[in-house]
């Protein structure tokens, strides 16, 4: 269940973070009608169900979004407490997973994120790694130095 209500707060985030808006106030509300959502309208699934996936004022759909993302946290969340038991990890990898879940939906619906990245900067990034370990950053440094003074 614990997991579901941290899924309802996911839900919260996924809709608010790309707007720009607060993630804590003000309390969430139909985007329809405005209305405020009662306490016992904001519980996880079983409202959406018994709602009927709308709004109990002006009858406005709700997307089916906010009780699949409740319920994949909430499962997620048992299949981590099974897997990892109590401790710093199990926390770790929730938060990670919370992160990603809140991220694919945002992308699902904004297209926000990059879908690939460029082979050229892999390459980049890869030799700028290498010559690191190798000790030759600083020889290289020094020759971009000496070509930059060369050219001006």
């Amino acid at each position: 269940m614990f997991g579901a209500v941290v899924g309802s707060f996911l839900n919260v985030c996924i809709y608010r973070l790309p707007i720009g808006t607060s993630i804590v106030w003000p309390a969430s509300a139909c985007p329809n009608c405005h209305r405020e959502i009662e306490w016992f309208e904001n519980i996880p699934i079983v409202s959406w169900l018994v709602l009927r996936g709308r709004c109990r004022t002006c009858k406005h759909p709700i997307g089916v979004q906010y009780p699949i993302v409740e319920a994949i946290t909430a499962v997620m969340f048992g299949a981590a407490w099974w897997y990892y038991g109590p401790g710093p990890l199990l926390a770790s990898r929730l938060v990670f997973g919370c992160a990603l879940i809140v991220l694919f939906a945002i992308d699902l619906e904004h297209h926000l994120l990059p879908n690939r990245d460029h082979p050229a900067r892999h390459r980049r990034r890869l030799s700028v790694q290498l010559l690191h370990r190798t000790g030759m950053a600083r020889l290289v440094d020094r020759h971009r130095g000496a070509a930059a003074a060369a050219c001006c």
